[in-house]
């Protein structure tokens, strides 16, 4: 005797094996051999393992054997198959039906707001099916829009993050990557310091240069004790790295974090999109994300910047960066009657 003679394995996905436990029983007195089979023989779309919690291919009188049946799905569809039991000495085998429907990869995105949490995961990673009582939801939402204003303010950097949930137990390996004005890789400070091992011998003039350079950049942070001073110093290091960023000439840049990577099975990732700018106007992008196996998904980015590209020096002679609302550039004192006076400042 054989039970269940129907397994419904419900939802299942490519790849990621399922199992479920059979009972078989000799209800005769008298052993007898066994074995698994399909008939028509195996099939490249679905491959289904009986494994018995003995590996003896005899079953004694009245002996109850516990196997399991282990299905993994190969393609997507629905799978209703027929596996037989052939038993020693029986004129027909005993029959178990496997009834499943085969999915892939499926992933939502959505856009998170400031300070939102990112949304709980379906279930655990090593989880090969929806856990019970949990619902997917029945359609995936279209791909939002990475809109990062209308009246952003020119040199100002803005950020969006956005959220993507596997909704499948299928690891998915993405790659993200902007069409038209993806951000350049700024030199890291190993870069710029790289040098090679000094083996005991007396290092280079160049050596020794380039290792007082990265010294030198790691404590610019602490040149000044004063907070004001500090703030001074990391907007300095912000504008070098907006330099290097939008080193393209094309005005704006948009960079990914992660730029790639693999989503665990029913997990959740939030991805940061950066946006710089040194160049008024409105611009427009899209990020692409492509996904093993799945059709590569497009999140539109739009930003319209704002301002004039021109300023005076803040150092320069005259001027006053402590008025307020706005900066003053005082012209000094001249007498009445005089001459016409000229000022000349540099702009950049």
């Amino acid at each position: 005797r054989l039970e269940p003679k129907v397994v419904d394995l419900g939802v299942v996905y490519t790849g990621v094996a399922v199992e479920r436990t059979l009972e078989l029983v000799n209800l005769s007195d008298l052993p007898t051999t066994i074995g698994w089979q399909r008939p028509g023989g195996p099939v490249a779309n679905t491959q289904a393992e009986f494994v018995a919690d003995s590996s003896s291919p005899v079953l004694s009188e009245k002996e109850t054997r516990r196997v399991t049946l282990r299905f993994t799905a190969q393609c997507l569809g629905i799978v209703d198959e027929v596996y037989h039991c052939v038993i020693g000495g029986m004129r027909a085998p005993l029959t178990v039906s496997v009834k499943a429907v085969c999915k892939g990869a499926v992933l939502a995105y959505e856009l998170l707001r400031d300070n939102e949490s990112p949304p709980e995961p379906f279930g655990q990673p090593d989880a090969a099916q929806l856990p019970t009582g949990v619902a997917l939801p029945r359609s995936s939402p279209p791909p939002p829009t990475l809109a990062f204003g209308s009246g952003v303010p020119l040199f100002e950097r803005r950020t969006l993050r956005f959220a993507i949930r596997n909704l499948s137990a299928i690891p998915a390996a993405f790659k993200f990557k902007l069409d038209k004005f993806a951000a350049a890789t700024p030199p890291t400070e190993c870069s710029r310091s790289r040098r090679p091992p000094n083996n005991g011998f007396a290092m280079s003039t160049t050596t020794v240069a380039t290792t007082l350079l990265s010294d030198l950049s790691k404590r610019k942070s602490e040149i000044f004790a004063s907070a004001t001073g500090r703030a001074y110093i990391a907007k300095k290091q912000a504008e070098e790295e907006d330099a290097e960023v939008l080193r393209a000439g094309n005005g704006v840049a948009f960079r990914v974090e992660p730029a790639e990577g693999t989503l665990a099975p029913w997990g959740v990732l939030v991805a940061t999109v950066t946006a710089f700018n040194n160049m008024s106007g409105a611009f427009r992008d899209n990020v692409e994300c492509a996904v093993h196996s799945l059709p590569i998904v497009r999140l539109p980015v739009r930003i319209a910047v704002v301002g004039c590209p021109l300023s005076l020096r803040p150092e320069c002679l005259g001027m006053d960066n402590n008025a307020q609302p706005t900066p003053i550039l005082r012209f000094g004192h001249v007498v009445k009657g005089d001459n016409a006076a000229t000022l000349r400042r540099r702009l950049r």
